[in-house]
């Protein structure tokens, strides 16, 4: 499902620091729409998805 991304190579897809990816990632820092919307695509997969809990 997820394609085979580092974090560095997700971050750079989307145009973020791979520090800030990391704080989304870790529920420490609230993302843009923007930001998701972009990260999901990278993923190839629907917004929805990346929101699950």
């Amino acid at each position: 499902m997820y394609q085979n991304l580092t974090q560095e190579r997700l971050a750079e897809a989307v145009g973020i620091d791979r520090s800030t990816l990391q704080r989304i990632e870790g529920g420490y820092s609230d993302a843009k729409i923007s930001h998701l919307l972009l990260i999901a695509h990278a993923l190839d997969i629907r917004l929805a998805e990346l929101l699950e809990e």
